[in-house]
């Protein structure tokens, strides 16, 4: 059975598979190889396509065509973003690691692959570990502590693919952003100054307090600032959180 790709600018396939008396009833591997083109377009659905066998058995198998597979090649040069549509007790998150597994348990009931980290602050060095976008105002190199974006790639709303924005060098965005996080009218923890720095205490003494002040919610529905940094709020308070892919 001959086997093609659609497109070879988005990934390659094994030529044939060999199917004879002894090996008639087992299953054969076939690879797939996904081509990094290096462009910031997106991901790419192609077709493995599968040819009518040939062959001289007189099995009538010469007759049948297998289906055609659809796959797709995973663009590595760009990102996704998502609200989670729970909201958490700022104080009950579990510092930055429990917040993380809540961005993994909510992407994974959401269908989406890969590895999520919170986009949140904490900058407070007695409840480590740190999470820091930026030690000066809205850096220009990466100055990130345990941080979740990378530098220079599109990143996309997972709902519905929107464009947010691109990344500078420093592994931030500059504002306004071209599609808001989410919509709605949410909120979401975050603790940032607008210039992306940390702002110190407001972090329900890393994550993991409730009695401890306030920590600081943003809006998720907004293009600017505001979408980073908002007002500080009770820690027993309940908000989503923002996670960014890996």
């Amino acid at each position: 059975i001959g086997l093609s790709s659609s497109d070879t600018g988005e990934g390659t396939v094994s030529s044939t598979v060999n199917f004879n008396a002894g090996n008639w009833n087992s299953a054969q591997t076939v690879t797939v190889t996904g081509a990094n083109d290096g462009a910031v377009d997106g991901n790419i659905d192609f077709t493995i396509v599968t040819a009518t066998p040939t062959g001289t058995d007189g099995s009538g198998y010469t007759s049948a065509n297998p289906a055609d597979v659809s796959v797709t090649n995973w663009d590595d040069e760009t990102r996704r973003i998502f609200t989670t549509p729970n909201q958490y007790v700022g104080g009950s998150l579990g510092g930055i690691a429990g917040a993380d597994a809540i961005c993994n348990t909510e992407a994974a009931n959401r269908g989406y692959p890969n590895s999520w980290k919170a986009m949140i602050s904490q900058g407070n060095a007695g409840f480590p570990p740190e999470r820091r976008a930026c030690n000066t105002a809205n850096c220009t190199t990466d100055e990130g502590t345990n941080w979740v974006l990378y530098a220079n790639l599109n990143y996309y709303r997972a709902d519905d693919n929107a464009f947010i924005g691109m990344t500078t060098g420093g592994r931030i965005f500059t504002f306004p952003l071209t599609t808001a996080w989410n919509f709605g009218g949410q909120r979401a923890w975050m603790s940032f100054n607008a210039n992306w720095t940390s702002t110190g205490g407001f972090n329900c003494n890393g994550w993991t307090d409730t009695g401890a002040g306030s920590g600081g919610i943003a809006d998720v529905n907004v293009t600017g600032t505001g979408s980073i940094t908002g007002g500080g709020y009770g820690c027993g308070t309940t908000a989503r959180l923002n996670c960014a892919e890996q």
